[in-house]
């Protein structure tokens, strides 16, 4: 591998055939256009590629890739469309036998890249193995919240990896379900027979919660609960759809009593509709 910090031409002997790129890399804080070109072993017939620097600082470009073969002698030229020397900082960097020169992922400056198989890193989105990453305009990689709709869909992007998160996801200690086309769910979702409910910001409910005017209790694994629940010390029945039962309840032979105001089971008397019933210890009424 060669590199220099100056414009000019350069020779280069691959020790191995492969693909290969060039990387610019612009350290001062302004535009600047960069070309290369690769005159193969003849300096005849050069290829030429034009590209647009941002005026973002620290950004690395690809600006070319091209196959070469072991053994031959090739020649590279690159320049700006700067008059002067000064104006610009810029490293050519070509033929490396190393991960920073070759396709695939490369780090940079502690920013994540993809060169893809033209040898121009990615923006926007990109299918790799099987797992979709997402690069800004600036060809780093994208990690965290993303919205392609004006907030009207979320997808997370993982931190560590990159890719597009599907399934459950822990995020700053609350918990998010993504669907399979990595959208983040929110209301109502039935998970392995399971159901669940995330609010309009995705977080998974857990405790009480009203919904529709109608109050249900979810574990703290965020299942929705069914059937008797102890909570704060109090018993409570919630129907097969969750919601919280009050009234009268006939269950395995036995009547109990839900208090309509907030639901929990009496115990002792209670009088109901002018009569009063008792209930023991277990919540049963010991006189229907």
């Amino acid at each position: 591998m060669q590199s220099k910090d100056e414009v000019g031409l350069y020779s280069y002997t691959p020790s191995k055939s492969g693909i290969y790129r060039v990387i610019f890399t612009k350290a001062e804080d302004y535009q600047l256009n960069l070309g290369f070109y690769s005159y193969g072993n003849d300096l005849s017939s050069p290829i030429e590629q034009w590209m647009y620097v941002s005026t973002n600082k620290d950004i690395v470009h690809v600006c070319y890739s091209f196959p070469l073969t072991q053994g031959k002698t090739y020649y590279f030229k690159a320049r700006t469309n700067s008059s002067s020397k000064n104006e610009y900082k810029m490293k050519l960097v070509y033929g490396s036998d190393s991960t920073t020169s070759k396709i695939g992922w490369v780090n940079l400056n502690n920013k994540w890249y993809f060169c893809n198989i033209t040898g121009q890193f990615t923006d926007g989105g990109y299918w790799k193995d099987g797992e979709l990453y997402w690069f800004n305009n600036d060809y780093t990689m994208l990690t965290g919240w993303l919205t392609l709709d004006n907030g009207q869909n979320w997808r997370y992007f993982d931190l560590g990896k990159g890719n597009m998160v599907k399934g459950w996801k822990q995020i700053n200690g609350k918990w998010f379900f993504f669907d399979n086309n990595g959208l983040m769910v929110s209301g109502w979702k039935e998970i392995n027979k399971t159901w669940y409910y995330f609010t309009s910001n995705g977080n998974m409910a857990t405790g009480w919660q009203k919904i529709g005017g109608v109050w249900y209790y979810f574990n703290t694994s965020g299942a929705m609960a069914t059937g008797w629940k102890a909570v704060g010390g109090k018993w409570y029945y919630f129907n097969t759809n969750g919601s919280m039962k009050t009234g009268w309840l006939l269950d395995g032979g036995n009547w109990y009593f839900l208090n309509y105001n907030d639901g929990d089971m009496v115990t002792g008397s209670k009088n109901i509709g002018g009569k009063v019933y008792n209930f023991n210890s277990s919540g049963i009424c010991t006189n229907p």
